[in-house]
């Protein structure tokens, strides 16, 4: 090999190095931002929930919560996945958390369509 050939392998070397640091940041900055909405998310619906009916406790605030929930357990299989370890709970959950919001939907919908009253 001649020292072309070497400065272009160590100058591509570096290149993806740099790309790769870069990406890992703006993970680590996309993580920290909805880290930081769910918490507050979470922390204002627990402060909420005193002073409101357990109605709405049931159909605001617990699905914010499972939404939080459901996102954090599908992440953290996929990762478990990755590294090749047992994820088949985890992604169970996780679906089932997601899936609370849809039940609450559908029983806020089947009961307009029927003409039940629907909490405020």
């Amino acid at each position: 090999m001649d020292d072309n050939n070497i400065a272009q392998n160590v100058s591509e070397t570096i290149s993806s190095n740099t790309d790769v640091e870069l990406l890992k940041k703006k993970i680590e900055s996309r993580n920290l931002i909805i880290g930081c909405v769910s918490i507050v998310a979470v922390v204002a619906s627990l402060f909420l929930i005193d002073t409101t009916p357990i109605e709405a406790v049931l159909l605001l605030h617990l699905p914010i919560i499972m939404f939080g929930l459901g996102v954090f357990l599908i992440i953290m299989s996929i990762r478990r996945k990755r590294r090749k370890m047992k994820y088949g709970v985890t992604l169970t959950f996780g679906i089932l958390a997601l899936l609370y919001q849809v039940l609450v939907f559908l029983l806020l919908a089947f009961s307009m369509a029927l003409g039940a009253p629907v909490p405020t």
